[in-house]
């Protein structure tokens, strides 16, 4: 007599479906963990360019403290540099101050 194969279909069945989920888990966690990875390495990347444009955006503005420059040509006001502004302000102000008598 022939035996017949003790197959156990139903076993056979989850194992292949858990085997299934498990890859399709670890190929969407693999997939997040990639994408992550190009964002943070795409926001580096934007940092560093940003950061040469936010170096040329302060020598402007170093560049406009300290230099001179007109503000109002027709009425002759001038722009000076901050810290000569700074000296001449306090050498006024050292100027014009009573003298203090005990």
């Amino acid at each position: 007599m022939i035996e017949k194969d003790a197959l156990n279909t139903p076993a056979i069945a989850v194992i292949g479906a858990v085997g299934t989920v498990v890859t399709l888990v670890t190929v969407l966690c693999l997939q997040v963990l990639y994408y992550q990875a190009e964002d943070a390495q795409n926001a580096a990347r934007n940092a560093a360019e940003g950061s040469s444009e936010l170096r040329v955006m302060l020598a402007e503005q170093r560049a406009s403290l300290d230099g001179y420059q007109w503000v109002d040509e027709q009425n002759g006001k001038l722009s000076i540099p901050v810290d000569q502004a700074m000296e001449l302000v306090a050498r006024d102000i050292a100027a014009n101050a009573p003298s203090a008598s005990f």
